[in-house]
């Protein structure tokens, strides 16, 4: 019998999660801290996290969070690990020149993942309430 689609699946999510990653990575220690100047965000998104500074990481770990827990699973190393890596990405902007270090920046992004894990809870209970 094969797997079950979830399982199949898998290895896909793991790698868009890699991919999310990469980007939060690579926009968060790069020169600029202005999406603007990145050619592959469009450009209604790049103009509001332009705007927004601290509410965009919690945006950003939110949509990352929803699809990990979602997709990977939402253990509390999966949640760990995302709050490491958002400190992990946040600590080397001291050292940029045209970058700043943030604690806020920080706190947003715990933030955001833990609404994305309490939205993925909800939507899980709702599921098995309704028969899913």
């Amino acid at each position: 019998m094969p797997p079950p689609a979830s399982a199949r699946l898998r290895p896909f999510a793991v790698g868009l999660t890699a991919l999310g990653l990469g980007a939060l990575a690579y926009l968060s220690l790069r020169p600029s801290a202005f999406l603007s100047e990145v050619g592959w965000i469009p450009r209604w998104l790049s103009h509001w996290a332009d705007h927004h500074g601290v509410l965009r990481n919690a945006v950003a770990f939110l949509a990352l969070g929803l699809f990990v827990f979602a997709s990977v699973g939402r253990r509390p190393r999966h949640g760990l690990a995302l709050a490491a890596f958002a400190i992990v990405i946040e600590v080397p902007q001291i050292w940029l020149p045209q970058r700043v270090f943030d604690g806020r920046d920080i706190g947003a992004s715990f933030g955001g993942l833990a609404v994305a894990w309490l939205l993925v809870w909800v939507a899980r209970k709702l599921g098995r309430l309704r028969g899913a």
